[in-house]
């Protein structure tokens, strides 16, 4: 029987897919390893490409671990390796290992062979090797920050306004059309979402074909389409207006016509008003007095029934001249308007890539995103493209992972490759889940995964036919339908929750659920699912995103006592926001978090009052940092009043005549009298660092700790450390930078982790909490699309245009834009539902709330309650839902009985005080005594403290003198002074033996007592339970020296030395004391 060579596996989550492509990886080079060179394994992510190298070594390892070994002895993931290779390949098992050492040893001598990549990598590679053919410069740079690209190229578009006439005129009419729209004038920031559409695969290509449209050609246009729509529409309310005329002359009340104003009439006056879009549409009513001759109320008496018969053949004829009217132009009037709509963004998008144009050219970049594109532009007009000779030569077989989540524009480029491999009869893999498709937003296409082996028709590249017959000739589909991750229960819930909701899904797309349906390993049994119902509390003022929270709560600490470990519970959000929020509220309640994107520190209440504090300071006229720094105290309540009174109470303090502008003096006043101690003005004598532990100290409590202000406060350190620190540099710097700093716990450390799904894709998590399951159907994943203009009057030459999906695209020509979005984002909804649910292995938890009779019914909590109704399990009142049992844990013990539970206090006490108090700096000047010493006494005292410090031994003293003669410190004649008396000192019977070789000793001896507070000894030596304190001195002895010496005794005392001896070694009397 012929093997189809184009193997595609179609999957369900935790069904192996990954476990399968590995497979099929070692099946190639256990039956010839020398073809690790000349496979192509492509992954969407860094850690995906990772994971897959660790486990094709890891596998080869194992397989190689049997070498040497009985086959009675072979056992582990080994054996299991060995002998479903062996079914499959028909190789002989001692072969196997023979090959898997050889694979293994090829790989990790040859390395660079061992290509695992993503296949952003994979086509830098390629242009990198063609860059001189592609007209690239040679040395190019790749920019991977695409939105600090688009960020300069608007700086850069902007500031051309007023030496640019027709750029000028662009901009201003922007603003205008977008006040227009009752929208912010600030357009900087609307044309970096605008300009988003440049990095989107299709969007760059429509924008390239309004390049050659000037900026006054824009202008013309759109004074073309506005000529058009005020030409329709003033017809159409000049016969409107007729028709009034004509009842107005009858001298007939509107009210006398059938439903009165809602009826005929108003439908007149609507369109008389220019509510032409919306208006000329008539409602049931108008209908019915023109199809059924329904004309009057019943209200209306015979002369009235007679007057208005007398004109109703007039208002007949005025209304099918309207309806004539919108047959033959209603439809392109509603598309002028759709396209007038966004003619200024289009012309500033045109302007926009031709800046990026020059950006490119000027810094030899290339955005990341421009990679697939210049492969594509070749790939598209040669049978054979150039570019991939050499790759052709090199690879034969493509192996293709997560494809469901693969472009157009990235199968494009693959196709000439997989073409070539195929037509030699190689094997080539492509594995997939249609259902976990949830990176569209990032040019995922699952539709040409799910309609493979048909290539889609947005592939217009000259082979494509070629490619087409290439594919269905070699189709080998097979599907993986068992899931190795979740519990039994979890398995079957999901399988008849989305076997469900497929049915909402338009036909076409509903294929991608299609057979959806998963078994279970027997050895999984159990498992639990509960879904709840968030309702409002009457005995609390909670709203649901609170009480939701509040729910979450209470499921960690009941999974606690059923034995899960923190580290157990996965809690999975749709958004940063939502994620940040619940780590948040988890993290105030005591609990350990970990979240790499959802614990930014500038989300955190109390690290923006800081940065609220530093902003007064930098600019005492901030009204703004004022209403945010009182508003923090407030919520905070180290502040009696509310923010109104505070504000009033502030204005009230001021000292000058401006009461439009707060004042540091004012507000210092204010909080004075509030019982907080707070002085602004020595603040601007203080250091960065200590300034904003001054703030901290003064109104953030120390214990329990914010882990969002220690993190802040590290942050400032580094900072500190490595810039020349100020406020204002500083609060500029964390305006760029704010992003980057999150909290984070440490791995081993007992945390709830929260995440959001996306990131959750492709992991498993024992116990998995989704919350805010709330989503609308209604509100689109995209906000816009490029249609093709054609017989549309006012649009030329724009033969291009970006329209907003809206219901506005019903009965035009774009409709099916409008319901293909629909259809795409409901998919998107269950892909997301559908990767949350299947991350659980033993229980899941899911959190919605109650459909709103408002809502339409057009989402998830609808579909949700549907979902029991049919599964005949719904009850009004009912909140709670549960799917199996929710069992005990057993936790796993250590060998002395006690759990293993890896939870640490984290974050306890923020230690800090003053650095006066921890810092001794010592003074070079000569210690203080009753008569002023000299300088050069002073000089020569820091001198013999500074020799005396690098003293061990007594074999050091000369060699220390000899370095001091060397350097110039000291003269011939000194030396010989220092000499003789510092080794008459050191030889005295009290203390010589602590200079003996070897002894533990520790000159310039730091320490802290429990305080905190920093001690320095001159020496100390250690030995058993016994220390020994040595204190230099120059000049007279003074009581306060011995003081000294006992606060050293007392603090090394307690470090469990008991037996303490103290020496002051007066150097100039040649004297020791006890």
């Amino acid at each position: 029987m012929e093997t189809r060579p184009f193997l595609v596996y179609k999957s369900s989550a935790g069904s192996g897919k990954t476990y399968t492509l590995v497979k099929e990886y070692l099946k190639i080079i256990l039956q010839e390893p020398q073809k690790i060179r000349n496979i192509l394994a492509i992954t969407f992510t860094n850690a995906a490409a990772a994971e897959m190298k660790e486990r094709v070594i890891e596998a080869l390892g194992d397989i190689s671990a049997l070498a040497g070994k009985e086959e009675i002895q072979w056992k582990g993931k080994g054996k299991g390796l060995l002998e479903i290779i062996q079914n499959e390949t028909n190789l002989q098992p001692h072969e196997i290992i023979r090959r898997a050492e050889l694979a293994l040893t090829l790989i990790l001598h040859n390395y660079g062979d061992f290509s695992i990549s993503t296949i952003d990598s994979f086509v830098h590679r390629v242009i990198r090797s063609f860059a001189f053919d592609l007209r690239l410069p040679l040395n190019f740079d790749v920019e991977l920050d695409q939105k600090q690209l688009l960020k300069q190229a608007v700086d850069i578009l902007v500031s051309r306004a007023g030496s640019d006439p027709a750029l000028t005129r662009l901009l201003v009419q922007f603003i205008e059309h977008r006040t227009d729209q009752e929208k912010s004038h600030y357009i900087e920031y609307d044309i970096i979402n605008i300009a988003d559409n440049l990095m989107d695969e299709k969007g760059s290509f429509y924008v390239e074909r309004l390049k050659n449209i000037s900026l006054d050609e824009f202008g013309k246009i759109h004074r073309q389409l506005d000529e058009h729509i005020k030409a329709f529409e003033k017809k159409v309310s000049m016969l409107a207006a007729d028709a009034l005329k004509i009842i107005e002359n009858s001298g007939v009340d509107e009210g006398m016509f059938f439903y009165g104003t809602r009826g005929l009439p108003g439908y007149f006056r609507k369109l008389v008003k220019g509510d032409i879009a919306k208006g000329i549409v008539p409602n049931s009513y108008v209908m019915k007095t023109i199809e059924e001759d329904k004309w009057t109320a019943n209200k209306a008496d015979a002369v009235t029934v007679a007057a208005i018969d007398n004109i109703s053949g007039q208002l007949k004829d005025v209304f099918y001249q309207i309806a004539n009217s919108a047959a033959h132009g209603l439809e392109t009037y509603m598309v002028q308007g759709l396209v007038k709509q966004n003619i200024f963004p289009m012309a500033v998008l045109s302007e926009l890539e031709k800046v990026i144009d020059e950006i490119k050219s000027e810094n030899s970049v290339l955005p990341i995103s421009d990679f697939n594109k210049k492969i594509a532009e070749i790939v598209a007009v040669e049978t054979a493209p150039f570019i991939y000779e050499r790759i052709g030569e090199r690879f034969q077989h493509y192996m293709i992972d997560e494809f469901q989540d693969t472009s157009g524009l990235q199968w494009q480029n693959l196709l000439p490759l997989v073409d070539n491999s195929l037509a030699s009869g190689n094997m080539n893999l492509l594995v997939g889940d249609g259902k976990q498709a949830i990176y569209r937003w990032r040019n995922g296409d699952v539709e040409q995964f799910a309609s493979l082996p048909q290539i889609p028709a947005n592939i217009k590249a000259q082979a494509r036919e070629l490619w087409q017959a290439t594919l269905q000739r070699n189709y080998n589909e097979q599907n993986l339908d068992t899931n190795y991750r979740s519990r039994q229960e979890v398995v079957k819930f999901n399988n008849s929750f989305f076997e469900f909701a497929k049915e909402l899904l338009p036909e076409g797309l509903d294929k991608i659920y299609q057979g959806q349906e998963q078994k279970f390993r027997d050895d999984k049994t159990g498992g639990f699912v509960q879904m709840e119902f968030v309702a409002a509390d009457d005995d609390t003022e909670l709203k649901y995103e609170e009480l939701t929270r509040h729910r979450i709560l209470d499921t960690i600490i009941d999974l606690q006592e059923k034995g899960h470990p923190l580290s157990d519970i996965t809690i999975l959000c749709r958004s940063n926001k939502q994620a940040s929020e619940v780590a948040r509220f988890l993290l105030e309640n005591g609990l350990n978090v970990i979240s790499s994107e959802s614990l930014l520190l500038n989300q955190s209440p109390r690290v923006n009052f800081i940065l609220s504090l530093m902003k007064l300071l930098n600019n005492p006229s901030d009204n703004a940092a004022y209403v945010e720094f009182l508003q923090f105290l407030v919520k905070d309540r180290k502040i009696s009043t509310g923010l109104h009174d505070a504000l009033h109470a502030l204005k009230a303090h001021q000292t000058g005549n401006n009461g439009d502008v707060f004042s540091l003096e004012a507000l210092e006043n204010f909080l004075q009298q509030q019982g907080i101690k707070f002085s602004f003005g020595q603040c601007l004598y203080m250091g960065f660092y200590e300034l904003t532990e001054t703030i901290l100290g003064s109104f953030i409590p120390r214990k329990p700790i914010d882990p969002f202000v220690a993190f802040f406060m590290d942050v400032v350190y580094d900072y500190n450390n490595k810039f020349v620190a100020s406020v204002s540099g500083f609060l500029e710097w964390w305006e760029e930078n704010a992003t980057k700093f999150s909290v984070v716990v440490p791995e081993g450390v007992d945390a709830v982790q929260v995440m959001t799904i996306h990131k959750s894709k492709g992991l498993q998590f024992p116990v998995v909490i989704y919350p805010f399951a709330d989503t609308g159907f209604s509100k689109l994943s995209k906000n816009g699309e490029w249609v093709e203009l054609e017989n549309i009057p006012g649009t030329e030459p724009l033969d291009v245009a970006w329209v907003r999906i809206s219901k506005a695209l019903y009965e035009t020509r774009f409709e099916e834009v409008y319901t293909e979005e629909q259809g795409k984002t409901l998919l998107d909804t269950l892909n997301i539902m559908y990767v949350a649910f299947t991350r659980a292995v033993d229980k899941l938890f899911v959190f919605s709330k109650y459909p709103g009779k408002s809502s339409g019914g057009d989402n998830v909590p609808t579909l949700l309650v549907n979902f029991l109704q049919q599964r005949q399990v719904f009850q009004d009142g009912q909140d709670i839902y549960s799917f199996g049992e929710n069992h005990i844990t057993e936790r796993e013990s250590f060998p002395d009985g006690s759990l293993n539970d890896a939870s640490a206090e984290v974050f306890g006490e923020y230690i800090s005080s003053p650095w006066t108090e921890k810092v001794s700096i010592r003074s070079l000047q000569a210690e203080k005594e009753p008569d002023i010493r000299s300088a050069e006494s002073s000089e020569r005292g820091s001198m013999i403290h500074d020799i005396m410090e690098r003293i061990h031994t007594l074999d050091d003293v000369e060699k220390i003198l000899q370095q001091m003669l060397q350097s110039g410190r000291i003269d011939e004649s000194e030396k010989d002074i220092l000499h003789s008396k510092i080794l008459g000192v050191l030889k005295d019977p009290l203390i010589q033996p602590w200079y003996a070789a070897g002894s533990d000793a520790r000159n310039e001896c730091g320490m802290y007592d429990e305080q905190g507070r920093f001690f320095r000894a001159d020496r100390v030596v250690l030995q058993d339970t016994t220390a020994v304190i040595i204190d230099y001195k120059t000049g007279e002895p003074y009581p306060q020296h011995a003081q000294q010496l006992n606060k050293y005794a007392s603090v090394i005392k307690k470090m469990g030395y008991s037996d303490i001896k103290k020496y002051i070694v007066y150097l100039d009397h040649g004297k020791i004391e006890l």
